[in-house]
């Protein structure tokens, strides 16, 4: 499993994908930026473990597959609540990068989005915003470039942007960043 802050050069996380672990296999993004999700799994474990403690509330041939299902959601649910207390500790140890990093990613990201004016009378190809967003031919051009000499496209420049928003407890609606 991934740690943020490795044993061997003890070194911090730098990128918002750094903050994936395990249980986010095949996500775009962790498991914190989906507080909505979070919760409602934690009332889906909270109504198993209701009916396990119930005698009757589960039919005997059932109770193990409950059983399991409860605990392999805990596990999860263990992991998520692990993850979520070292981000926020990341954060901390270094607000003031973090910060930065995020303003770089809005200002970057907000100058190559088409305004929303431009979107409503139809001033943009959505071709060329498509391939903006994706890279152009197999994802080579990466139009958000950083001070930190790291390249992205404009999808990853917004998903590097919203974990960081996630892990700040910042707004992380990329709408808000088009212009009028």
């Amino acid at each position: 499993m991934a740690n943020i802050i490795t044993s061997k050069t003890k070194e911090h996380a730098r990128r918002g994908k750094d903050f994936f672990r395990d249980h986010d296999k095949g996500s775009v993004r962790p498991a914190f930026c989906f507080p909505s999700a979070i919760s409602n799994m934690r009332e889906e474990h909270d109504k198993m473990e209701k009916l396990l403690k119930d005698p009757q509330g589960v039919e005997a041939s059932h109770r193990p597959v409950l059983e399991q299902k409860a605990a392999m959601m805990r596990d999860r649910l263990d992991s998520i609540d692990k993850q979520i207390s070292e981000v926020r500790k990341e954060i901390k140890s270094d607000p003031d990068y973090w910060n930065t990093r995020r303003k770089e990613l809005q200002e970057q990201i907000r100058d190559l989005t088409p305004s929303k004016s431009d979107r409503k009378l139809k001033k943009v190809s959505p071709w060329k915003v498509n391939k903006l967003e994706k890279g152009g031919e197999g994802g080579k051009t990466k139009a958000v470039k950083l001070s930190t000499g790291e390249e992205y496209t404009l999808s990853e420049a917004k998903t590097e942007f919203q974990i960081i928003s996630r892990a700040m407890g910042e707004d992380s609606d990329i709408r808000s960043l088009e212009k009028e």
